[in-house]
């Protein structure tokens, strides 16, 4: 049925900009423009000790962190036959 996908998605959006205005006026972030935002200290200190406990719990069972950056070159996508896009630039 349609109708409970969109129910879903209309809650998940409703529950986000709670949690993120209860960020802002608790003071973990403040706005830099629309749709930006700097993460404070507070916040920062605790991302990061979230992170160290993911950390420890992904060695524990042996698995292996990987950091990539957000924008990667076209040419692994060609070559891995995951570019399906059709607006993609074809320049490097």
């Amino acid at each position: 049925m349609v109708v409970f996908p969109l129910v879903l998605l209309f809650l998940c959006i409703f529950l986000l900009n709670c949690v993120l205005q209860l960020m802002l006026s608790h003071r973990l972030l403040q706005s830099a423009s629309p749709g930006t935002f700097h993460i404070l200290p507070i916040l920062t200190r605790s991302l990061e000790k979230l992170h160290r406990v993911i950390d420890q719990e992904m060695y524990s069972i042996g698995a292996q962190k990987l950091i990539m950056p957000c924008l990667s070159p076209k040419h692994l996508w060609d070559s891995s036959g995951n570019n399906t896009a059709n607006d993609v630039n074809d320049s490097e």
